[in-house]
């Protein structure tokens, strides 16, 4: 649910602030993965409005195998 994804992304930056850990796990919505899967950008899908920084993720989906590579 939206209130979820929204409690697992902002709560990674409350629980840090409060306990001194170091979290940083890319919480995605499941329309956000809808969205990229059909072919939509990384803003179209609203990434760039998240707390915890998904664009290494992004980055490791967008980026072929090494037996994709070899082919």
């Amino acid at each position: 649910c939206p209130f979820c994804h929204m409690q697992f992304d902002v709560g990674q930056k409350e629980v840090n602030e409060q306990y001194g850990t170091d979290f940083a796990i890319p919480v995605l919505h499941l329309a956000q993965l809808y969205g990229l899967a059909m072919g939509l950008s990384p803003e179209e899908c609203t990434l760039d409005k998240q707390i915890v920084d998904p664009s290494e993720l992004i980055e490791k989906m967008n980026t072929p195998k090494e037996e994709e590579a070899a082919e």
